[in-house]
C-alpha cells in the first residue's frame, strides 16, 4: 500500500507529466472503457477502487503509509497525502454522479464491492456503508485551511448521496464521532468570500439535522457521540443566522442538481434537532430518577 501511494503522489506531481499521471489515474479510476463490464458495473467498479483506497488513507497518525521519520512526516501531511486525497475524491465524484440522482436504485454489489452481473445495476448504497463514504468525505470537508482542495469534491459527494439515498446515508453520517462533529463545524462555517459556500454548507446540514430527527436519530447520536453543548451552540447560531436572512438559494443560475436543497428551512430544521436533543435529555434524566427510586425503594 505504501509503494502505491508513493507512485500515486508522484504522478500527481508536475515532474512526472501529464501524460504519464494521467494514465495512472485513468487506471485507478477504471476511466478507459472496457469490454468485460459494462457501464454501470464499470463505475462502480472504480467508485469502490478509489473509496477503498481513500479508506487507507483515514489514519493520519499510524496509518499504511505514514513516513517513520518526523521530516518526511510533514510532508506527508501537506503535500503528498492533499493531493492523492484530491485525486481520489475527483474520482470517487465522478464515478459515483451517474448513480447519485433522486430515485435511482438498483441491484446488489458483490463481495468484493464492485458491480454485480452484466444487466444487474449496482447498488450503490451498499457500497456507501461497505467503505463507509459518507463519513470519510465527511471528515475531508473540515480538514482544515491547508487542505481546502479536498473540501468542494468531498462536500459534492456528501450532498448529492444525501439527496439520493437518505435513508441509506443519513444513519451512516452519524454513526461515527468524527462525522457528527463535522457535520457541526460544518454548519457554522464562516466563507469570508464565498457566500455562496456558506449557504450551501448550512442548507444541506440543516437537511441532514431535519432527517436525522424525522427518523429519531438526531438526539441519540448526538448523546452518544458526547457532542450535546457544540450541537446545540451551532444549531443555536444557524437559526439565528437564518433569521437574520444571511445566505443564498442553494444553486446558482443554470446549475443541474438536487432541487431538495432549494426547499430546506435551515431554522426550523435546527429548532427540531434543538427539540430532539433536549427532549432526549429530559428522558434519559427521568429514566435514571426512576431508576434511582426503585433501587432505593428495593
Amino acid at each position: 500500500v505504501a509503494t502505491l501511494f508513493q507512485v500515486a503522489a508522484l504522478c500527481s506531481s508536475p515532474s512526472v507529466g501529464e501524460r504519464a499521471g494521467e494514465a495512472f489515474w485513468e487506471t485507478v479510476r477504471i476511466s478507459e472503457d472496457r469490454a468485460l463490464l459494462d457501464r454501470e458495473t464499470q463505475l462502480a467498479t472504480g467508485a469502490a477502487g478509489c473509496a477503498a483506497f481513500l479508506s487507507l488513507l483515514r489514519d493520519e497518525e499510524r496509518g499504511f503509509c505514514m513516513p517513520r521519520k518526523s521530516a518526511k512526516r510533514k510532508m506527508y501531511l501537506r503535500a503528498s497525502l492533499p493531493v492523492v486525497r484530491e485525486r481520489l475524491l475527483e474520482g470517487l465524484r465522478e464515478n459515483l454522479a451517474t448513480f447519485l440522482t433522486p430515485g435511482e436504485e438498483g441491484g446488489e454489489l458483490g463481495d468484493d464491492g464492485a458491480g454485480g452481473a452484466k444487466g444487474h445495476r449496482p447498488d450503490i448504497a451498499s457500497l456507501m456503508r461497505r467503505y463507509g463514504i459518507p463519513q470519510m468525505c465527511l471528515a475531508l470537508c473540515s480538514t482544515g485551511p491547508d487542505t481546502p482542495s479536498l473540501f468542494q469534491p468531498a462536500f459534492d459527494i456528501v450532498a448529492d448521496a444525501v439527496a439520493s439515498l437518505p435513508d441509506a446515508v443519513v444513519p451512516l453520517l452519524l454513526s461515527e464521532k468524527a462525522s457528527t462533529k463535522a457535520l457541526f463545524d460544518l454548519l457554522i462555517r464562516r466563507a469570508e468570500e464565498d457566500h455562496t459556500t456558506e449557504s450551501r454548507c448550512r442548507l444541506v446540514v440543516s437537511h441532514i439535522v431535519g432527517t436525522a430527527c424525522d427518523r429519531g436519530l438526531f438526539g441519540p447520536a448526538v448523546e452518544r457521540s458526547g457532542l450535546r453543548t457544540k450541537a446545540v451552540a451551532s444549531l443555536c447560531a444557524t437559526c439565528l443566522a437564518d433569521e437574520d436572512g444571511v445566505g443564498l438559494a442553494y444553486h446558482g443560475p443554470g446549475e443541474d442538481a438536487h432541487p431538495v436543497y432549494d426547499d430546506v428551512d435551515a431554522a426550523h430544521c435546527c429548532l427540531m434537532g434543538l427539540v430532539d436533543i433536549f427532549s432526549l435529555s429530559s428522558r434519559v434524566s427521568a429514566r435514571d430518577r426512576s431508576s434511582s427510586s426503585s433501587t432505593g425503594g428495593g
